[in-house]
């Protein structure tokens, strides 16, 4: 099934995890002006206390790890810095808040996005629930990720869990504390559930940090998507034709945007400085400070604590007296300009492998192209027979296009995945009445 997105529809919708999936076009992220979160630091809410053990023993461990990680450190290339209007915000590494269990006061067994929002307010309001932290700027830094138990059908207006999304982040239209709070919605991932097939091929505690870490790119990224109406503020980072950084990597089911960061499986998010889906940045450097505390115990004894933090990418190293500092990366130059990519040296077998794939891909994208013009002719009388010729012109791309002598980031099946979006998204403006 092709995923269809009616854009005038627009942005809510597309803060949603697609079910598998239709590779969207790959195409740089523009900021329009909305803020980010700066330096995250997530909640873990149980609804209630059903919530599958599965969840509630790995989602601590799992965001401790993941927000002081690499994978966040690469987000720094959408701070909003020096953009007008915006936000001027820099995004760095985070923390996790603990996790917290609710007894909600919504009993049934479906739960509606706006009832949600309404229960937040209220944990929020009494207590329960931590207050939302906000950046030297204002900017709410906070992120309720909210975990539901098996049996628990979640609604936002026509929209339904496990069948036309695996989970979702929002930002509450009303303000808590002052200010709207962003939140994630994750229905049970599990076996029994529709979602335990439709979100994803890996082990269910893979499924779960994968979906999660999703949520996690696009709420720092794009965080009141929800609240957009228009190619404007509140919109942050987000393209057109694909929706935010994890739209463009969005299909759960497929391991090539999936990859491990801190040790566990995480969904991939769109890059605009690698032109690529990624977990890190290898051409970033980081910053390890690492400090020694020594606590006295009342036996007279003493307990030695190592910590390790990183803030961000940046250049130096601190260890007790010694600063080093390391360059990590290097690489071809960019084409600059518009274009994305970067530069093959002259006369290399790089270049010669990698222009026979340029050259593959313009042939698949007339070849995709043909198959529209078919449908519209009627040569071609159904949806299902377009996709039939989609996928013969992808196999022949696929098993025919030579990679040998082109770099390891050279994937036939993404570029094919990617053109056939470009073509999709193209057909509704050449045929536009």
């Amino acid at each position: 099934m092709k995923r269809k997105v009616d854009r005038p529809l627009i942005l809510a919708t597309l803060a949603l995890v697609a079910l598998p999936a239709t590779y969207a076009a790959a195409t740089q992220l523009t900021y329009y002006g909305g803020p980010v979160i700066s330096n995250v630091q997530v909640i873990a809410v149980n609804w209630g206390s059903g919530v599958d053990s599965t969840v509630t023993g790995s989602i601590g461990p799992f965001y401790s790890a993941i927000t002081n990680s690499s994978y966040l450190d690469w987000l720094s290339e959408y701070d909003t810095v020096g953009f007008m209007p915006g936000t001027n915000q820099t995004i760095g590494r985070g923390t996790f808040a603990g996790s917290y269990t609710i007894t909600p006061s919504v009993t049934g067994t479906t739960v509606t996005d706006a009832q949600i929002q309404s229960e937040l307010a209220a944990q929020i309001n009494a207590a329960n629930l931590p207050a939302p932290a906000l950046d030297a700027g204002g900017n709410v830094n906070t992120l309720y990720m909210i975990d539901f138990p098996q049996g628990i059908t979640i609604t936002r207006g026509s929209t339904q869990s496990c069948v036309q999304f695996c989970a979702y982040h929002f930002t509450t239209s009303a303000m808590i504390g002052g200010t709207h709070v962003p939140y994630g919605v994750f229905p049970y991932l599990g076996p029994g559930s529709p979602c335990g097939t439709g979100c994803g091929a890996d082990p269910y505690a893979d499924n779960v940090t994968a979906v999660h870490s999703f949520e996690l790119l696009e709420a720092i990224t794009d965080t009141d998507v929800a609240l957009a109406t228009t190619f404007a503020p509140p919109l942050a980072w987000y393209s057109n034709v694909s929706g935010s950084t994890g739209e463009i990597c969005s299909v759960p089911a497929c391991s090539g945007v999936r990859g491990i960061a801190a040790g566990y499986r995480v969904n991939k998010g769109w890059s605009n400085s690698q032109n690529a889906c990624v977990v890190d940045n290898p051409n970033l450097t980081t910053t390890t400070t690492t400090s020694t505390t020594t606590t006295s115990t009342a036996a007279g004894g003493s307990t030695t604590t190592t910590t390790s933090t990183a803030p961000g990418p940046t250049t130096t190293t601190t260890t007790a007296s010694n600063t080093t500092t390391t360059t990590i990366g290097g690489g071809n130059p960019p084409f600059g300009g518009d274009d994305t990519g970067l530069l093959p040296p002259p006369g290399s077998a790089l270049l010669k492998c990698e222009n026979g794939v340029a050259k593959a891909t313009g042939k698949l994208m007339a070849a995709l192209v043909k198959c529209h013009i078919a449908r519209a002719s009627g040569k071609t009388t159904d949806d299902a027979g377009e996709d039939a010729c989609e996928t013969i012109a992808i196999a022949k791309f696929t098993l025919k296009t030579k990679t040998a002598g082109c770099g390891s980031c050279t994937d036939l099946s993404a570029i094919a995945r990617a053109i056939e979006g470009i073509v999709d998204s193209n057909n509704g403006l050449a045929y536009c009445q």
